[in-house]
Order: C-alpha cells, then structure tokens, then sequence
C-alpha cells in the first residue's frame, strides 16, 4: 500500500505518473496501491480533505505538502 504523501510526491516528481494520473486518475491510484479512502479523496480534489489526511498520516508532512499546486485548476 502506497501512502498518501509517497503518491503525491510521485506524482510531483515523475512525468509519467502525472500524465497517468491526468489521464486515468481511478486506474493510476489503483496502480500504484493508493487506498480506496486516499482515492476518494484525491478524486474530490478538496485541498482541505487531503490536507487533512497527509497530517493524520504524518503531522510533519503537512507544511511541505505540495496539493495546491497539484491541484489548483490550470
């Protein structure tokens, strides 16, 4: 199982997962073994939800998160 901050930094550093991610976001997250909750999540594409599992996950985690810039509208 992939954690939540794992996935989000993979999908920050690495071209092709983001194009995966882009493409076929439920098939990506499968994948790469992200949980059904951590999916739900990232699918609702609420910064406050996601936030507030990267801090469950790891309170440390959460001031370097990167989830505005993923996913604030281009």
């Amino acid at each position: 199982m992939t954690t939540l901050v794992d996935y989000l930094v993979k999908l920050d550093t690495s071209p092709k997962e983001a194009r995966a991610f882009r493409s076929n976001p439920k098939k990506a997250m499968e994948a790469a073994g992200v949980s059904k909750k951590h999916q739900a999540a990232l699918e609702s594409r609420s910064p406050n939800r996601i936030r507030k599992l990267i801090f469950e996950e790891n309170p440390v985690e959460a001031a370097l998160c990167i989830i505005n810039r993923l996913f604030s509208p281009v």
